[in-house]
Parts: C-alpha cells; sequence; structure tokens
C-alpha cells in the first residue's frame, strides 16, 4: 500500500498478528480510487472540465491496470494518459476512430511492464545496460498481452508498440524517426512523460506543472519529442 496510496483511498483497520511476525502490522481496506484528473497541480480546471467525460469511454475494468500500477505507485497514471493522449489527438485533428484507438492504446501502454522487476520500477537511481534492457522488453509483451485479450485492431497495437520511440531516432523498440513513428505513439510518449513527472513515486515527489513542461521542453530540444504535440500539451497545460 505504501507505493500505491496516493492513488488509493483507504480505511485504516485493525492491527492484525501475523505468523512470522514479531509485531502486529497493520491492515487496509481499500474503499476506492482518487480520481487523477481531480489533481489540480497536475491538470488544469479548464482541461478536466473539456475532457474528463472521456473517461467514461473507456470501458476496461480497472483491476486490469491496477495491479500493474501499484507496483511502482503509478496508481491513476494509465487513465491520465488515455485522456491526455484523447485531448491532444483531438487538437491535432485526427479521426474519430484513430482518436478511440489512441484512448485504448494509452490506457494500455504500460501494461507489459508485469515483466519488469519491482525493484527495477521501484528505483529512483541510474540502471545498468541489462536492467535498461529488461525494461525494454515491455512494449513488446504489452503488445503480447494485448493481443491475448482479443484485440486485433493493428493502429492500437503499433501504437503501443512505438510507444517509447524518440523522434530523433534513439528511442526503443526499433529506433524509428520523426514521422515513421506513429502518430499516436508520439502523443502517448509525451502524455506518459508528463504524468509521470507530475506524480509523486517512491522515490522522489511529484514536480509541479510548469517544470514539468519546461523539463519535456529541454526534451525537445534534444530531440526526444515531437514538437507539434508538445505545442499541444502547452496548450492546454500553460
Amino acid at each position: 500500500m505504501a507505493y500505491a496510496e496516493a492513488g488509493i483511498k483507504v480505511r485504516e483497520a485493525d492491527k492484525l498478528a501475523v505468523k512470522g511476525k514479531r509485531h502486529r502490522v497493520e491492515a487496509f481496506e481499500v474503499i476506492g480510487l482518487k480520481d487523477p484528473l481531480q489533481d489540480r497541480g497536475k491538470i488544469p480546471q479548464k482541461f478536466h472540465d473539456e475532457f474528463h467525460a472521456v473517461v467514461d469511454q473507456i470501458k476496461i475494468p480497472a483491476d486490469i491496470m491496477l495491479p500493474i500500477e501499484a507496483m511502482d505507485g503509478s496508481v491513476g497514471h494509465s487513465k491520465t494518459v488515455a485522456v491526455l493522449s484523447y485531448a491532444m489527438a483531438q487538437a491535432l485533428g485526427l479521426p474519430e476512430k484513430e482518436k478511440q484507438a489512441l484512448l485504448l492504446a494509452g490506457y494500455f501502454a504500460d501494461i507489459g511492464k508485469e515483466v519488469v522487476p519491482h525493484s527495477i520500477l521501484n528505483r529512483g537511481g541510474s540502471l545498468t545496460s541489462s536492467e535498461l534492457d529488461l525494461i525494454k522488453l515491455h512494449t513488446g509483451e504489452g503488445v503480447r498481452v494485448i493481443k491475448k485479450m482479443g484485440y486485433e485492431n493493428e493502429a492500437l497495437l503499433q501504437m503501443v508498440a512505438h510507444s517509447h520511440e524518440c523522434f530523433n531516432g534513439t528511442g526503443y523498440p526499433k529506433g524509428l524517426k520523426g514521422d515513421a513513428i506513429p502518430i499516436g505513439s508520439r502523443i502517448i510518449h509525451v502524455a506518459d512523460t508528463y504524468d509521470a513527472l507530475t506524480s509523486k513515486r517512491p522515490y522522489r515527489d511529484a514536480w509541479e506543472r510548469h517544470a514539468a513542461l519546461d523539463q519535456i521542453d529541454r526534451g525537445v530540444g534534444k530531440g526526444i519529442f515531437d514538437p507539434k504535440v508538445v505545442q499541444i500539451l502547452h496548450k492546454f497545460m500553460d
């Protein structure tokens, strides 16, 4: 619960005796999930008012992503990325069919993280090359899991597969560059980074919204993000 408490409403229960434990341990009852779009440090009121109803279009049980998000304290991340991605797609004039695919792709983008050890997901410091290789497996694993769930929309699968490609070609898994990266993947990359920076993690506090935008701007300067997508993010968050 310590990692997930920022996104979960809990009620403290009695201290319980657990076999093998010298002291009683505190137990908590989950009574609901906090709405990540209600965080005004991250999501301005105007954006919330315009796009909050989009959440209702995500017809997927919360418990599919909750166990994965609870591992690294990112409860609510998938919902926020999905709505941000949908909003940016709308601002860019993408057709409704593509927006709906992107809504799902944003929601499922991290589903493959179940193959990454918790100790790596929760580490604040630098990772070894072998640990980075493990993290890079999650996009392909995500596609495999989504297919197993019965989703066959190729646009959706490609968005998830390439959601960590960088605009300058230094990303993974294929090192795609520029417009060769699906526009949905470029959008998810920006939305994912923004929410990650502005969310509390076990190893750091949440960044202030404008500090996160400045960091993403630096990423544009390094060629990591699509400038036109980041421009739309600024439109919503400034």
